[in-house]
């Protein structure tokens, strides 16, 4: 029993702490702050690397200097065998680069250097990229994901009514601590899974707060950032009410067509499979879990992308039949999202650090909104960090396997994200008619 007092002393200071308000000043100086110790945290780690960013980095200074023709060049895919990313982000860093005239002290190359299609189009850019500053600074842009990110972070507290409180500095500096999140930028440059989760956020903060029309425009936004935003968005689909369905669709569809369609036509279409497919037809890598398991490449592809959205799908069915309205309180919503996004690694060809991105930050909402700290989350940082060592660029973790990596780090993710899912089994339906 007095340990029990303890415990619940514990939590009632926690959460008295966490409840404190604070005025919109203190809420701007804490944001500032978190934005810097992010940048600093990359910074002195040594990013943002290079790794990975050649699939943004020529798109961007394509579209920079008006040659959004060869931001999809044809031959990317042959030549570093990784597809170029959604649109969503060259687009932004292209607009912002623009504006900051990044290299505009030097020619860019001219379109008969490109040739025909652009089939040419990566040696000159890269070449021209070489000049001084100019790639540093592309790829520092990718800073502007955090500002994403945590405009999310905060959206999303507000929407459930625990913002302007201490839970929003805490929140954001808990972000900015995540090794997940700044290995998005610092091991692997990937600014587009950000923003991607930072949309899914203030997506969720439209569902509670009933603008179906913004929910369908945030969601579209999401899903051409990174495709992994559909196991995010077909969930909150289902949870719209049947009569707000057509109105958040509709704006999905009108949002689809006018980032996808203007491009594909710029780009003769080239941008089309970034756009929708992304990496989901490229087979699994020889020393994965589905390669052990001796499954065929056309198999693995379907495995790695169907299984999470038609699991995400039955997930968010049964969680509407079992706890009716109150799926969307705060724990049991955010669980439904953070174990929709779970199942994506549980059928990954491989994960990376930055892959537990969108789960880690959807715990770390939820912890705060919870007003606790979670020992076993903190333990599966742990974990990440001396598997896959996101703190440096220059040293690699334990050297496992790629199968055994997913087995030591991914089911931890799953528990911690379906745990309040499984406590709302145990107490039972409630009572609420629903809503759908």
């Amino acid at each position: 029993m007095p340990r029990l007092d303890v415990t619940q002393r514990w939590r009632d200071r926690t959460t008295s702490f966490c409840s404190r308000r604070i005025t919109p000043f203190w809420c701007w100086v804490s944001w500032f702050c978190s934005a810097i110790l992010f940048v600093v945290i990359v910074q002195l780690l040594g990013g943002p690397t290079f790794n990975d960013a050649e699939v943004s980095f020529y798109a961007t200074l394509a579209i920079a200097h008006g040659n959004i023709a060869c931001a999809y060049p044809p031959n990317f895919d042959s030549i570093y065998q990784i597809p170029l990313t959604a649109p969503v982000y060259p687009l932004l860093s292209g607009g912002l680069a623009a504006l900051a005239r990044v290299g505009h002290n030097f020619p860019f190359p001219s379109a008969s250097v490109m040739g025909r299609h652009c089939v040419n189009a990566l040696g000159p850019i890269e070449t021209w990229s070489d000049h001084r500053g100019i790639s540093q600074q592309t790829l520092e842009i990718g800073y502007v994901s955090w500002i994403v990110l945590a405009s999310g972070c905060v959206g999303l507290l507000r929407a459930f009514g625990k913002g302007l409180s201490a839970r929003e500095p805490l929140a954001l500096f808990a972000l900015a601590l995540c090794p997940p999140v700044f290995a998005g930028l610092e091991q692997y440059f990937h600014p587009q899974d950000l923003i991607a989760i930072g949309l899914c956020l203030w997506a969720l903060a439209a569902l509670l707060k009933e603008r179906w029309a913004w929910l369908g425009v945030l969601l579209g936004i999401a899903f051409f950032s990174q495709q992994f935003s559909i196991l995010v968005a077909l969930p909150l689909l289902l949870l719209v009410p049947s009569r707000h369905k057509v109105t958040a669709l509709s704006a999905l569809v009108v949002t689809a067509i006018v980032i996808v369609v203007p491009l594909a036509i710029l780009t003769d279409g080239r941008s089309l499979a970034s756009s929708f497919i992304g990496t989901a037809l490229y087979p699994e890598t020889p020393g994965d879990l589905l390669w052990e398991l001796h499954v065929g490449n056309t198999v693995a592809a379907g495995l790695e992308r169907l299984c999470p959205i038609v699991g995400s799908v039955l997930l968010t069915l049964w969680a509407k039949r079992r706890f009716l309205d109150a799926v969307l309180e705060s724990a049991t919503l955010l669980s439904l999202v953070a174990t929709a996004l779970s199942l994506r690694l549980v059928f990954e060809e491989r994960v990376w650090a930055y892959y537990f991105l969108a789960g880690a930050v959807v715990l770390v909402v939820r912890y705060v909104l919870e007003s606790r700290v979670s020992v076993a989350f903190l333990g599966w940082l742990v974990v990440l960090i001396v598997v896959f060592n996101p703190i440096s660029q220059w040293a690699d973790g334990l050297q496992l396997s790629q199968w055994a990596e997913q087995v030591i780090t991914v089911p931890p993710l799953v528990m911690l994200s379906a745990a309040p899912l499984f406590v709302g089994v145990r107490a039972g339906p409630r009572a609420e008619p629903a809503r759908y």
